[in-house]
């Protein structure tokens, strides 16, 4: 874990430096940051497991691997159809049920 975390961390500062982009790592405790971000990784592109009472960590994909990005991809798109964008056009529409006076048209 601390391998991947100073890993992360080194390559962090060398593009923002090369690239000027802004640290991904940064405040008093980039380590912190790191190991955080590993652990929640909300990408889904690290996968963790317990082997042997240690946890290890790898890439959630395979490089070139076009096909699975594919069925990933697809899959996405079906959550996203069916679970988000349902979910966030309830919520619209309930607001602007809210907001909307009494006796205006609805469009």
């Amino acid at each position: 874990r601390k391998d991947i975390c100073r890993g992360a961390i080194e390559l962090d500062t060398k593009m923002s430096k090369e690239f000027r982009f802004r640290r991904a790592f940064k405040g008093k405790t980039p380590m912190n940051s790191a190991s955080s971000i590993l652990t929640k990784c909300p990408e889904h592109l690290i996968s963790s497991e317990d082997k042997n009472g240690r946890r290890m960590y790898e890439l959630a994909f395979k490089f070139n691997d076009y096909e699975d990005a594919i069925l990933k991809y697809e899959s996405w798109k079906v959550k996203l159809r069916e679970n988000h964008w349902p979910k966030k056009w309830k919520e619209w529409n309930a607001k602007r049920e809210r907001e909307t006076p009494e006796g205006a048209p609805f469009v």
